[in-house]
């Protein structure tokens, strides 16, 4: 094992003593006191939790950063919705092409040089017979392609 990784469990495995005996001295002492110490004692367990599964951070981080930011910019309108594919996959997958299709341009629309929606979208239109438009996406993806692939060529050949 990594140093790091044995530093971290080691640190998870004292947080985790200190938020029990935090939650027992919470549990025994009778006084406003208590409700903080079980605040704090729940939030060394939580740390704890977050030490020993690294795969909660990013769905946590997003979490919160979605509860920070809608606090202090409650106004505030983002230039870019989050990139997701979700909702464009399932109208396809139920057969709504059409709001499939709307759901794939809006993603084109934002992010540009994102490949896979050029890809589905390109699917979407030959699964409904527009031959037309699934050669324009075709086109654009082919060339959104080969510019990609122009910026990767100089490290893969560093890499050989």
């Amino acid at each position: 094992m990594k140093k790091t990784t044995i530093f971290r469990y080691s640190l998870a495995t004292v947080s985790f003593a200190i938020g029990i005996a935090i939650l027992i001295a919470a549990a025994i002492i009778k006084d406003v006191l208590s409700g903080y110490l079980a605040f704090f004692g729940f939030s060394a367990i939580l740390f704890t939790i977050i030490l020993t599964h690294t795969e909660i951070i990013n769905p946590l981080s997003a979490f919160f950063s979605r509860v920070f930011t809608t606090v202090i910019y409650p106004d505030q309108k983002f230039k870019k919705p989050p990139l997701t594919f979700r909702l464009a996959r399932r109208y396809a997958k139920e057969t709504r092409y059409d709001d499939a299709i709307l759901e794939y341009k809006k993603i084109i629309h934002f992010y540009p040089k994102e490949i896979d929606a050029y890809k589905e979208l390109t699917h979407i239109y030959n699964l409904t017979d527009n031959k037309e438009l699934a050669l324009k996406y075709q086109k654009k993806l082919d060339k959104i392609s080969l510019k990609s692939k122009k910026h990767q060529e100089p490290t893969q050949l560093a890499e050989k």
